[in-house]
């Protein structure tokens, strides 16, 4: 009788007490790890025509990220920028078309439910292109959602999904279109 009568009063203190509230705002800053797939296609710029069928794209890359949240309570809002200079996604029949040094700006927007950051992004993004040994920039749009979990008041861990659109010159007067779909394992630091 005493014990149910502990574990109820135990139960109606954790009840009543506040839940742990983590302060989103401020800089951070992490490492991640991503898993790409996409695909590439060329297409003549005069009189926009594809030139060939899309060619696939896979790989990983990884990186890190910088940002700054403004914690507006329940609703946040910020800037990150991503950048995942090293790995590199190729073509299924090898290296001789690649995309890498891919890098985001975006614009974050979230809602806190308990430790979680469940949040949306939308911004720009760029690349690198190798096209059967012809370099190009690409540049384009980024959007998606993630969530980030607080582990503790300064680290967190998060997961990611992004979808890019990009375009650019392989060798005038041909373009080429880029799509880069990823999904990250974040790990970052608050300061």
């Amino acid at each position: 009788m005493k014990l149910s009568k502990l574990t109820a009063a135990l139960c109606l203190s954790l009840a009543a007490s506040p839940a742990l509230a983590f302060d989103w705002g401020g800089f951070y800053a992490g490492s991640m790890a991503t898993t790409d797939s996409g695909q590439y296609n060329d297409f003549a710029m005069l009189s926009p025509v594809w030139t060939g069928p899309p060619h696939a794209l896979s790989g990983s890359t990884y990186g890190g990220f910088v940002g700054f949240l403004i914690d507006g309570g329940l609703f946040d809002m910020g800037l990150e920028l991503a950048s995942a200079p090293s790995g590199i996604l190729t073509t299924a029949g090898g290296s001789t078309s690649s995309v890498a040094q891919i890098m985001d700006l975006k614009i974050r927007t979230g809602v806190e439910v308990g430790n979680a950051l469940i949040y949306g992004v939308a911004g720009v993004s760029g690349a690198t292109a190798q096209v059967f040994g012809n370099p190009a920039n690409v540049y384009g749009t980024v959007y998606g959602t993630g969530v980030d979990y607080m582990l503790s008041p300064v680290t967190f861990v998060g997961i990611e999904y992004l979808n890019r659109s990009m375009l650019g010159i392989v060798t005038a007067p041909d373009g080429i279109q880029v799509d880069v779909q990823s999904v990250s394992v974040r790990v970052g630091y608050m300061f």
